[in-house]
């Protein structure tokens, strides 16, 4: 923290694990340094909030759009919870992934690693996170971020937090 302070740092971008930049939040406003958080979707782990708590509040990142409220993936999460493994979305992308490996099999008609490849690389796939393709590079296509801030946590998106209620 002392060499933030020296350095007169009042926004820090932390591209890592989400509990740890709670730990550091929440650290610098404990010895008082008014400190803003911004980073990637590690900051969207529900860890994030347990470890930083009120300090928390107003951290801003970057994350798939508002997935943790859409219905659709209700019952995912449910199981998840189920099985332990917490309210957050972090495991949805794995389950993305294995949702798309199992259609391109499925449309394959094999699970031959170069037939699922070619699969892969032309098919449009539909996926708890949304539409999947890929580019001729193999790149992924269609894949929508946007930013999102903590608020007595729970978070939602950056620009709707921001919008000033008209009476």
């Amino acid at each position: 923290m002392a060499e933030l302070r020296a350095n007169a740092i009042d926004v820090l971008y932390v591209s890592g694990y989400g509990p740890d930049a709670g730990l550091i939040l929440s650290t610098a406003l404990a010895q008082g340094y008014d400190l803003q958080l911004v980073g990637g979707d590690g900051l969207g782990m529900e860890e994030f909030w347990t470890v930083a708590g009120a300090a928390g509040e107003g951290t801003i990142f970057s994350a798939r759009p508002s997935i943790h409220r859409d219905s659709d993936v209700a019952t995912i999460r449910a199981t998840f919870r189920l099985r332990g493994l917490g309210p957050g979305t972090g495991g949805l992308g794995a389950y993305a992934a294995v949702e798309l490996w199992a259609e391109a099999v499925e449309r394959a008609g094999t699970d031959d690693t170069a037939a699922v490849a070619t699969e892969l690389r032309y098919g449009h796939f539909q996926t708890v996170l949304g539409p999947v393709a890929f580019d001729p590079q193999g790149d992924l296509r269609g894949a929508a971020w946007e930013m999102q801030i903590w608020t007595d946590g729970d978070y939602a998106p950056l620009d709707r937090r921001l919008a000033v209620p008209t009476q």
